[in-house]
């Protein structure tokens, strides 16, 4: 058994094991499979005692007309630039002061709404130092900010699923005015509540995210719920009048990340594309290790009361490439093929719709085929996402003045 599954079952002695025959396929993502009601345990944090370790717990939410709605509680943020400046640092041997390379003196919240595939409001909040808290005994969980009102939590009518709430959350500008005026709006803010619970009950998985660092440092990927239902409401507030989202039953996906150093050592990007619909999910990923070099990706499939599909894709042989804002390159199309397994989602990436220094996210149109003729599957055109880290980008001069705000 791969030592990240001894850590989890000696942790959590009830948790399934892993399926042996998928663990010898793919021994290297060291998986572990349990049901989505029993990943509760797994959502506690994770935070390493180490320089550079992170977590985030990620909600992504979208409905079929272009909007879209993308919520990140951060504790150990990995693209503060302070903070991976300071672990480097101490990575090389140097002096730093304890407190600069513990990843609970950086604390973030994230909370991007998408309307017309325009970004509508957005907002990108660095928490005080060491105010993210954690409450859990038996199946209650929740996790906060001390001194702010965000809090993500479990139902409290014992549903499975989770409740988040936030206000007064500063929004940012759009576009390129984030380069010139970093600074929150004056008199411009968020508030909203969600409602999150299981699109299907089905077998999740536990894996490792991206490739291990060269100096040991693990990641780790919760994939919490492959398919959910997200519900509520998000309210934007600016002098001119306050304008309401009703989310009605998005479809979406719930995920929690976490590594034990700095995150991109080793490797310049890693893509994500998701797809959802009314009896499965399809989650992908693939690690750029250098220009043009690139490791094989892998599609996840979860289905009803099922384990999930796991499979290796061919190499992304896309050569059309497009900047989009903070000059972040992505490519103009996904292709996640395994001709072997005969399963394939194209995406077509326009350019992305929301984006930072570091990281972007596009809605796109997607459209799965599963299976070969004549009894092949044909899931869309349907509305899916794509979205890319470039960490080290966060470390580039030109763009820490943006960051830091």
């Amino acid at each position: 058994m791969p030592h990240n599954s001894v850590a989890i079952s000696s942790r959590f002695p009830n948790l399934p094991i892993d399926a042996e025959e998928l663990l010898e396929r793919h021994v290297e993502l060291r998986p572990t499979l349990l049901p989505t009601d029993r990943v509760a345990p797994l959502m506690r944090s994770h935070l390493a005692p180490r320089a550079g370790a992170y977590e985030w717990w990620e909600v992504e939410a979208r409905d079929t007309t272009g909007q879209a709605l993308t919520l990140q509680f951060v504790n150990g943020n990995p693209f503060d630039p302070q903070y991976r400046k300071q672990a480097m640092r101490q990575l090389a041997g140097q002096t730093v002061d304890v407190m600069d390379i513990r990843g609970s003196s950086y604390p973030a919240f994230r909370c991007t709404i998408l309307q017309d595939r325009q970004v509508k409001a957005k907002c990108d909040m660095r928490c005080p130092p060491r105010s993210f808290d954690e409450k859990f005994y038996r199946d209650d969980w929740s996790i906060s900010y001390r001194g702010t009102d965000i809090k993500w939590s479990a139902c409290a009518d014992r549903e499975q699923g989770w409740d988040i709430c936030f206000r007064n959350c500063p929004t940012r500008p759009r576009g390129m005015k984030a380069f010139y005026r970093p600074q929150p709006e004056d008199g411009c803010h968020m508030q909203g509540s969600l409602h999150i619970t299981p699109a299907f009950s089905t077998t999740t998985l536990l894996r490792s995210s991206m490739p291990d660092s060269p100096d040991g440092a693990t990641h780790e990927w919760l994939i919490a719920l492959p398919a959910a239902r997200i519900s509520g409401s998000i309210t934007i507030t600016r002098p001119e009048g306050e304008t309401t989202i009703e989310i009605e039953n998005w479809s979406g996906a719930v995920h929690h990340f976490w590594g034990s150093g700095i995150i991109g050592r080793g490797m310049r990007r890693w893509y994500r594309s998701s797809l959802t619909w009314g009896d499965g999910a399809l989650h992908c990923e693939l690690p750029i290790l250098r220009k043009y070099i690139q490791l094989a990706g892998t599609s996840m499939l979860f289905r009803p009361d099922a384990l999930p599909r796991i499979v290796r894709v061919d190499h992304q042989r896309t050569t059309a490439f497009q900047r989009s804002a903070w000059l972040l390159a992505h490519p103009l199309q996904a292709d996640w093929t395994s001709e072997y397994e005969n399963i394939a989602l194209r995406q077509s990436v326009e350019r992305l719709h929301d984006a930072c220094p570091f990281a972007g996210t596009a809605l796109t149109d997607a459209t799965l085929t599963i299976g070969a003729s004549p009894d092949e599957e044909i899931i869309g055109p349907a509305v899916g996402s794509f979205s890319m880290l470039q960490p080290a980008r966060a470390d580039w001069l030109l763009w820490k003045h943006c960051i830091n705000h």
